[in-house]
């Protein structure tokens, strides 16, 4: 029921143009929800499951972060790959290993997670983005989902 909940604020908020919403899963974790003319945005948060209609995601792990650091000047971009694990109804189907690189996945270049229902879902980027100087805690890991229409 609280899935039909959230679903039924995504798709009011599709016609609305860019808005924000939260709504809260059945597993009791927060999903925010962005949308744009055309696509809807979630979070996906480090350790939590996250449902998308009956597949859910988890991001799992952070296998490597070598990005450049903000502050710093770098020869190389740098990369960073993650494990995002997949999930349809509640069983573990499979880890899905996603890299964010200026050449790879990004905001311009998306890697396709999963299809369902006539939506494609989509990782986006990574955050937060190193500073030189700081260690980031594995915990505040995201990664920016996109949910588009097929088509």
């Amino acid at each position: 029921m609280k899935l039909l909940y959230i679903f039924s604020i995504i798709l009011s908020l599709q016609a609305c143009g860019e808005q924000k919403a939260v709504a809260n899963s059945e597993s009791g974790n927060e999903v925010v929800v962005e949308t744009s003319e055309q696509d809807t945005f979630t979070i996906l948060k480090m350790g939590k499951l996250t449902p998308y209609g009956i597949t859910m995601l988890k991001l799992k792990k952070i296998t490597s972060d070598n990005r450049c650091p903000e502050g710093v000047q770098c020869i190389w971009a740098g990369e960073a790959t993650a494990i995002i694990g997949l999930y349809y109804k509640g069983k573990f189907q499979k880890d899905i290993e996603v890299t964010f690189s200026p050449k790879e996945t990004n905001d311009n270049n998306p890697m396709l997670l999963f299809s369902e229902n006539g939506q494609s879902y989509h990782a986006m980027s990574l955050s937060p983005y190193p500073k030189s100087g700081n260690k980031i805690d594995s915990k505040s890991y995201e990664i920016k989902i996109a949910i588009t229409p097929e088509g």
